[in-house]
């Protein structure tokens, strides 16, 4: 894969998910709301800086995106990924019509990566359709170090996007919204206005304020974040090795073939 390519793939990351969470849960802002005991009787400021914390805190989580069509820049349309604060991960990347999707599985320095034809041949540059023939079902495994496996590598970095968001510095207006659930779990919802664009976030009232969903619009279009599993840990499954092909087999055959 050319390092073109291999910038789509990094954009095929969690960008659009930290965006959402950065953005919302960054925001600080004035309310009248009250301070009683449980967090649904707290102003909306008080909110939206519990659930921050609590998701600075997390040791894992599993983020869901529906970017409702308002992907840009490469980046999936929709995505499933539970990720740690060791840089393991677990997920699957769709990224819409005609591009494929691919599952990508990361334990410690290791990183694995099966996608379909589409993908290939979308993402794999002119070898696209060489790749996708050596590969067909089988998993691409490689060094997470590896310059072509690093990009992908950096998606699943949690404790990376925490960072992120403890230094993001942006102020908003910020209001309480009703009360509502997600996935049978009590929440209170918080609205936040940036750059004349609403977005709201479901906290969680019961034990630790998670936020548990975030949808946001962008040019119209309404993307939403799932965010679940909180400190369970990632799948750690990984396929055998007569699923796998390691990709310093793959580069040598692109070397011959060049």
């Amino acid at each position: 894969m050319t390092r073109t390519r291999r910038g789509t793939l990094r954009a095929a990351g969690v960008t659009l998910c930290a965006g959402l969470l950065l953005g919302t849960l960054a925001a600080c802002g004035d309310d009248s709301g009250g301070s009683g005991g449980g967090i649904a009787d707290k102003s909306a400021k008080e909110i939206s800086d519990a659930a921050q914390q609590a998701l600075l805190d997390a040791k894992s989580l599993k983020m869901q995106l529906d970017s409702g069509g308002a992907a840009t820049g490469g980046g999936p349309e929709s995505f499933e990924l539970a990720v740690d604060q060791d840089g393991n991960c677990a997920g699957t990347f769709e990224m819409g019509a005609g591009k494929g999707s691919f599952d990508i599985l990361k334990r410690g320095d290791k990183v694995w990566i099966k996608a379909d034809k589409d993908f290939w041949k979308t993402m794999g540059g002119p070898q696209g359709g060489a790749i996708a023939t050596l590969l067909g079902d089988r998993y691409l495994v490689g060094d997470a170090n590896d310059p072509q496996m690093s990009e992908l590598s950096s998606s699943c970095n949690l404790k990376e996007l925490q960072k992120e968001m403890e230094s993001d510095n942006d102020s908003d207006n910020v209001k309480k919204g009703g009360t509502s659930s997600v996935d049978g779990q009590e929440t209170i919802t918080i609205e936040a206005t940036e750059d004349g664009e609403k977005s709201t976030i479901d906290v969680a009232t019961e034990g630790e304020p998670y936020p548990l969903k975030i949808v946001s619009n962008e040019d119209g279009k309404e993307q939403t974040v799932l965010l679940s599993d909180y400190d369970k840990p990632v799948p750690s499954d990984t396929p055998p090795a007569s699923e796998t092909v390691d990709i310093k087999e793959l580069q040598k055959q692109q070397q011959q073939q060049s």
